[in-house]
């Protein structure tokens, strides 16, 4: 089980990571059709897709990353219950996890609603890529626990 949930937490993570790319482009985008800039023109702006295209790609990788980032938390749980006999433990990198799983879930929920769609939705994109960061490199350096590589780590 360790195998399954480490390979897939790390292919969603790829996954939602590059709908944040798609996120942050949306909001560059965005952004630049309200301001006069180098981004608008013949600047970066021009060149993106269109900003219904960057949120169909956000949607869609999530859609995409979402059950795999649900699937290897739960395998996460199934091997906590082999290694240490607990399912789950409130360790800082499950409750990340978790937090991530929430952030990630209330994205879905908004994007099936039509007036939450664009600038909102990508916000909450972003939110998740901030949240996976903390799940995978500060609970990992900064936080003792049981996933953690900090100095007294269990």
């Amino acid at each position: 089980w360790l195998k399954i949930h480490v390979s897939s937490m790390m292919a969603s993570s790829g996954i939602l990571v590059s709908s944040f790319v798609f996120a942050a482009l949306y909001l560059v985008k965005d952004r630049s059709a309200s301001v006069k800039s180098w981004l608008n023109g013949s600047g970066i702006a021009a060149r993106l897709p269109s900003l219904e295209t960057l949120d169909r790609l956000t949607f869609r990788a999530i859609l995409l990353g979402f059950p795999i980032w649900t699937f290897g938390t739960m395998a996460g749980a199934v091997w906590g219950e082999h290694a240490w006999g607990r399912w789950w433990g409130w360790d800082p990198k499950e409750t990340w996890a978790a937090i991530t799983w929430i952030i990630y879930a209330i994205y879905l929920h908004a994007h099936s609603l039509r007036a939450w769609r664009g600038r909102r939705t990508a916000l909450i994109a972003t939110a998740g890529f901030i949240s996976i960061m903390i799940t995978l490199y500060a609970v990992n350096l900064w936080i003792v626990g049981l996933h953690s590589y900090a100095k007294g780590a269990g």
